[in-house]
């Protein structure tokens, strides 16, 4: 299979350039049509023939010249090739005339939609992040660092905080601080909006360098964290659950670990109730008895342990 790509990519690097640009349409959920592809990469592919009878592009690609669509023959492949065989600075590359030509159409839900798809963390991260492999795992921070002044994404918050968790994932505590900073005042733009994605974000960074050892003041990034987490008040579409996982972190051996006087241990005993008592307001609510059990007894036994067990 690398054979195959490598010979399009030293046949024609035009073509191979639209072949991945297909394969991240499939990997990447993105809603392009093979309109939006002759005009991102200037080839029409319905009509070329050099282009449909190469053994590359048959091998993975079935276009469909009347109704001018494409399908992808296998997306396991498609998400081997992109994940394992495509360069990643060619995939920065093609990402970015993506990012180039849906920003001239950003007013339409389509391309708005593939603006926001195009930078999720998470979407990225389930392809490319890998600690085995740097050159993966370094990925995604590239291509938002390649994109990050682009007009689109210079003042917007979605942006921002996908930037953070990928710096929190990198354990670039004071970068993702920054992103999320900017991420907090971009948002304040949108009148009545809650930063409940991005207050998340804060809270698993405060978190995240306790469990790691590297905050300067473990109580006070506790407090701040557990303050995010333990909001009483959420709009409709935030998915509470999303706070409810990172109590899992109090449970967390190592995260126990940085709490050694009496009064931090009495603080950090006093957010494992509460944040109990969060659990069972959000049981009730959604009348669900079962969910987050195990969570619940660990944060119970670590609320009564005596101070020497901790």
């Amino acid at each position: 299979l690398k054979e195959l790509i490598d010979s399009l990519k030293n046949k024609r690097t035009e073509f191979y350039e639209v072949a991945i640009l297909i394969l991240l349409t499939q990997v990447l959920r993105l809603r392009l049509s093979v309109e939006d592809i002759i005009e991102i990469m200037g080839i029409d592919i319905p009509r070329d023939v050099k282009f449909k009878r190469d053994p590359a592009i048959k091998e993975l690609i079935y276009i469909r010249r009347k109704s001018r669509e494409f399908k992808i023959r296998s997306s396991s492949i498609s998400k081997f090739i992109i994940s394992e065989v495509a360069n990643y600075a060619e995939i920065t590359k093609v990402l970015s005339k993506v990012v180039d030509y849906s920003s001239s159409f950003y007013k339409t839900n389509k391309y708005r939609s593939i603006l926001v798809s195009i930078v999720s963390y998470s979407l990225l991260r389930s392809i490319f992040s890998s600690k085995q492999d740097k050159k993966k795992s370094k990925f995604i921070l590239n291509f938002y660092n390649e994109i990050k002044e682009k007009s689109y994404y210079s003042r917007n918050d979605h942006f921002r905080l996908q930037y953070a968790m990928a710096y929190i994932g990198d354990e670039k505590f004071d970068l993702a601080q920054n992103c999320l900073d900017a991420a907090y005042i971009y948002s304040k733009a949108m009148p009545g909006y809650e930063p409940f994605l991005i207050d998340n974000q804060q809270a698993r960074l405060y978190l995240k360098k306790i469990q790691l050892g590297v905050s300067t003041d473990p109580v006070s990034d506790l407090l701040s964290a557990h303050k995010l987490l333990d909001k009483k008040k959420h709009a409709p579409q935030d998915n509470v659950e999303l706070a409810i996982r990172l109590y899992r972190y109090y449970i967390e051996p190592k995260f126990m670990e940085r709490f050694t006087e009496p009064f931090a241990i009495e603080q950090y005993k006093e957010c494992c109730r509460q944040a109990y008592a969060h659990i069972q307001r959000w049981k009730i609510k959604n009348n669900n008895s079962v969910k987050y059990f195990q969570l619940e007894k660990d944060l119970v036994k670590t609320a009564l342990r005596q101070e020497e067990d901790i």
